[in-house]
């Protein structure tokens, strides 16, 4: 199993898209800032085969990185089985902890729907054969995913970014998935149900990420010129969770730190 540093701010963010232009070239100073404020590891987002390889290779080389590999949902038009062999291969590395972005997505349609599902059902397969826990992408398409999950007797994973309400949450939860909440519960006006969600989803299955570049938190006293979300707001994240659930942040941080060693397969060398 991978090994990790325990620190006494333990949080991972684990849903980091790093290799997406506006952040690579500025990389290690995000990083930095993010580790200025107990964000200690991270966990970078393979969402085809070039951010699947590109994340990989950071991870291989910087202690702080872990990654997953797969193929998201908006391009199963387009990968070929030279592309998912690939993904295959990275998914044994040590350095890969999950097999993903992988799901559907039946609200934006950037592929059709039957090429989708082939695509998921295949990550699916290779997430079984393995033993490795899924990174998954739902939008739209709850119960098509709820169906094929159960088909395929998935119980190992995270509902990637969930933004849904808490009755389709219960149904991850009884799969016994985790559940990874993003700024998405800062929204004053789309996060009202998530927000709602959360006071009843257990400590125990709740993962935390920013989904970076993606999803600024828009309640942030001071956001960022461009707009651009960043692993130094994890934190907010979870002081709003600790909020809306009311509970102290320290036993919550602990508790999602042991969720996202479970759940990635990762040991605390400490």
């Amino acid at each position: 199993m991978p090994k990790i540093q325990s620190y006494n701010n333990k949080l991972i963010d684990i849903g980091l898209n790093l290799t997406h232009p506006s952040l690579i070239d500025r990389y290690e100073s995000i990083i930095n800032d993010a580790y200025d404020v107990g964000v200690n590891y991270f966990i970078l987002t393979g969402s085809d085969y070039n951010s699947s390889v590109e994340s990989y290779n950071l991870a291989k080389n910087n202690k702080l990185f872990f990654s997953t590999a797969g193929i998201h949902p908006h391009y199963a038009d387009t990968y070929n089985n030279n592309d998912f062999r690939i993904i295959e291969e990275l998914s044994s590395e040590n350095k890969v902890v999950a097999v993903g972005e992988c799901g559907l997505d039946f609200h934006r349609n950037l592929s059709s729907k039957i090429n989708q599902i082939n695509c998921l059902q295949a990550h699916l397969v290779l997430a079984n054969e393995i033993n490795k826990p899924l990174f998954l992408h739902q939008r739209d398409a709850h119960m098509e995913l709820y169906e094929n999950l159960i088909d395929f007797k998935v119980n190992k994973g995270v509902l990637h970014s969930f933004t849904e309400d808490k009755n389709i949450m219960r149904q991850y939860l009884d799969l016994n998935l985790y559940i990874g909440i993003t700024g998405w519960l800062c929204d004053p006006q789309r996060g009202q149900e998530l927000r709602e969600a959360v006071k009843y989803l257990p400590i125990e299955s709740l993962l935390v990420e920013t989904d970076a570049p993606y999803l600024l938190p828009k309640d942030l006293a001071i956001k960022p010129k461009d707009r651009i979300n960043l692993p130094q707001f994890l934190p907010h994240i979870v002081q709003r969770i600790a909020e809306i659930k009311k509970i102290e942040i320290e036993p919550l941080v602990s508790q999602i730190y042991r969720n996202t060693l479970n759940c990635f397969g990762l040991t605390d060398d400490a």
